[in-house]
């Protein structure tokens, strides 16, 4: 991430992990996330991406076999940055894969409240259900 914002990732794209659309294969030059400015912070999950904008907007991208994207998209690979649905803004933010959250994706929002989505296989969300969000 630069200082004004912006983003450029570079590596395996196999499932959208870059944010960058286009096709699957390997980037060994940094690519820029078209679609993200005045990101203020990243995280990144195993093959998902998550950035959090100056004013608390979320977005997420990448592998979205469990929906840890949080957009309500059925599709399993998102390859471009899509707005994570919340209903207010986020001061912070975890990006789900398949390592410790077991593709759980989550967000403080700034009024203090931990929402979270995708693979709740173990009640990963806390929501007393055991199945995908």
């Amino acid at each position: 991430m630069s200082q004004d914002g912006t983003v450029v990732a570079c590596g395996s794209n196999e499932d959208g992990d870059l944010g960058i659309g286009g096709k699957a294969g390997n980037y060994s030059e940094p690519q820029t996330i078209e679609a993200l400015a005045h990101v203020v912070e990243l995280s990144a999950g195993d093959n998902t991406g998550m950035a959090r904008l100056e004013d608390g907007e979320v977005y997420a991208w990448g592998d979205n076999r469990t929906g840890q994207v949080g957009n309500g998209a059925t599709e399993t690979k998102i390859t471009k940055p899509v707005k994570v649905s919340l209903p207010e803004a986020a001061v912070k933010i975890e990006a789900g894969g398949d390592g410790a959250s077991n593709g759980t994706s989550y967000a403080i929002l700034a009024d203090g409240e931990l929402y979270a989505w995708g693979h709740d296989k173990n009640n990963q969300c806390l929501d007393g259900k055991t199945e995908t969000n």
